[in-house]
């Protein structure tokens, strides 16, 4: 049997001004979180202690991993490596959505 997953019902697990994330899926091996990032906001940057995906699912955003600045739109996806400092801006004049999957086995 197959089962059917939605953001949409669930908190969000990250609650800020012009950000809203919510995890949608989990199990041992990846967790799955969606992020709507409103028109000039930033996820500040951070670190993570697993290595990460993020997919573009509208929207222009640009993504800084360690030195590095990236420009990404809809349809792109960048690796996020484990201890590596990374935030993500939409710069765009409409709401930017993300997938953030992190590998977690």
């Amino acid at each position: 049997m197959n089962n059917k997953y939605s953001y949409r019902n669930n908190k969000p697990v990250l609650d800020k001004e012009g950000i809203i994330g919510t995890r949608f899926f989990e199990n041992k091996k990846i967790q799955i979180v969606h992020i709507s990032i409103a028109p000039f906001y930033e996820l500040k940057a951070h670190k993570s202690d697993v290595d990460a995906l993020l997919y573009v699912l509208s929207g222009t955003v640009e993504v800084e991993i360690g030195n590095e600045v990236l420009k990404l739109e809809k349809d792109e996806l960048v690796e996020f490596p484990k201890d590596v400092l990374h935030s993500v801006k939409n710069i765009g004049e409409k709401e930017a959505k993300v997938l953030v999957m992190k590998i977690l086995g």
